[in-house]
């Protein structure tokens, strides 16, 4: 294993992928008793159950004015319009705890496919929503 596949699947992308995927389980067996509960609302669950333990007043006293600025960003953003799948979920805290974003080509790629590899683990399947965010951003001339 290569430092960077270890990095990437011990690392930060592999540990805020295991934690999102906790958490939206631990999300769905709560509301597994209320039917009525949609995508939109365990998404709404799961973006709480960080924020409680990552968001105002934690990330202010631990961390840089700019990880400040990127969530207040992102909750701005959540607001407006909330990530309407784990996935997008994945890539806006990835974006918030290390400013890793498409731009970075490489390293975002492969971040993707260290969440779809912990997504697998865990009997979801997020590869098709990443092959597709992947063929978009190419399209786009952001990776290769």
């Amino acid at each position: 294993m290569g430092i960077m596949t270890w990095f990437y699947k011990y690392g930060l992308p592999g540990a805020i992928a295991r934690d999102l995927l906790k958490k939206y389980k631990l999300a769905k067996n709560i509301s597994s008793d209320d039917a009525s509960d949609s995508e939109d609302d365990l998404m709404q669950t799961v973006i709480g159950m960080w924020l409680a333990l990552n968001g105002p007043p934690i990330i202010m006293g631990k961390d840089g004015i700019d990880k400040k600025i990127r969530l207040e960003i992102k909750t701005k953003q959540w607001e407006e319009k909330p990530p309407k799948s784990l996935y997008e979920l994945f890539f806006d805290i990835l974006y918030i705890e290390a400013e890793i974003s498409s731009e970075e080509s490489k390293i975002y790629r492969d971040a993707g496919k260290v969440f779809v590899d912990e997504a697998l683990k865990e009997r979801m399947d997020f590869r098709q929503e990443h092959e597709r965010r992947m063929l978009l951003l190419r399209r786009l001339g952001r990776f290769n």
